[in-house]
């Protein structure tokens, strides 16, 4: 399956219907996620060595950033700093390992790109860059443990740079003359 930009991607729930509407006509918008993470500094340069862009930063009451929302090509993430939260509920909730079990897609138009910088980079490869039915992709390791999966459209494939083959008649065709045809005459 390729993937689609998100203004053509619809929702499907059934038989639920959404503002008086069946599902599969409702657009959805684009996909983001936010991650909670323990070290938004090392956070932050494993998103920026593949191209991600600070697009909003918040800061928090010791003036240092807290919540940071990234972009790469059009997808969004969004990075938390634990800490910032001093709700015992919610560092409870945290605690547990981050990333496990947590894969988060990011669809790109330019997925060789983004491969290249995660190989200048040195980042942790977790399945190196391939073809598949649903498009061209690779995994990687964040470093809170978050499986991330770069997806995009596949490559289209060469065009042949062979000449055609002649056609099978024009071999016998080439040996021979055309007959004439006689030219009627008026009378």
């Amino acid at each position: 399956m390729r993937s689609r930009p998100a203004s053509q991607v619809t929702a499907s729930y059934g038989r639920r219907r959404f503002k008086g509407r069946p599902a599969f006509a409702v657009p959805m918008a684009a996909t983001s996620v936010f991650l909670n993470v323990h070290d938004l500094d090392k956070a932050l340069e494993f998103y920026r060595a593949l191209g991600f862009k600070t697009k909003k930063e918040w800061k928090g009451d010791a003036g240092r950033v807290d919540y940071l929302d990234l972009d790469l090509q059009g997808a969004e993430i969004g990075l938390g700093r634990i800490g910032a939260n001093d709700d015992p509920g919610f560092r409870a909730w945290v605690g547990t390992p981050l990333g496990a079990g947590v894969m988060v897609y990011v669809d790109v138009p330019d997925v060789d790109k983004v491969w290249q910088r995660a190989l200048d980079a040195r980042l942790e490869v977790e399945r190196s860059l391939r073809d598949s039915s649903y498009g061209r992709s690779f995994l990687l390791n964040d470093p809170d443990g978050y499986v991330i999966s770069v997806t995009g459209p596949t490559k289209a494939p060469r065009a042949s740079r062979r000449t055609p083959a002649p056609k099978a008649s024009s071999k016998r065709a080439a040996g021979r003359k055309k007959a004439k045809r006689p030219v009627k005459r008026k009378r």
